[in-house]
């Protein structure tokens, strides 16, 4: 299994032997153990950074009002607010009463 294996047909792969793989921190799991052969061990291994990428979850992302400190209009979902993504200021509540619009929705409407 060479290098130029994109990341949906090593999942393809795995998944035709039967395994299931997923992240954990900095960790690629593959279960169940007793399938687990050295060609496995490669694949994965060889593809662990682009395995790690996309099997991780996305953080959630909005567009809400302007940033109190720069004016910026996205912001990241982090575990005590919202964090702008041009100056990281922290914000506890954004998008008023009806809270952000989700990126992907807005980006989606262009």
């Amino acid at each position: 299994m060479g290098e130029s294996m994109k990341v949906a047909e090593v999942l393809a792969r795995l998944s035709d032997l039967g395994l299931k793989v997923k992240a954990d921190g900095g960790q690629v799991l593959v279960a169940p153990a007793e399938k687990v052969t050295p060609e496995v061990v490669e694949l994965v291994t060889t593809h662990k950074q682009a395995l790690l990428a996309a099997l991780r979850p996305k953080p959630q992302r909005g567009i809400s009002y302007g940033c109190g400190r720069c004016g910026h209009r996205i912001y990241t979902r982090i575990e005590h607010g919202w964090q702008c993504d041009s100056c990281l200021a922290v914000y506890e509540i954004i998008g008023g009463t009806r809270g952000p619009v989700p990126y992907e929705k807005q980006n989606a409407n262009r």
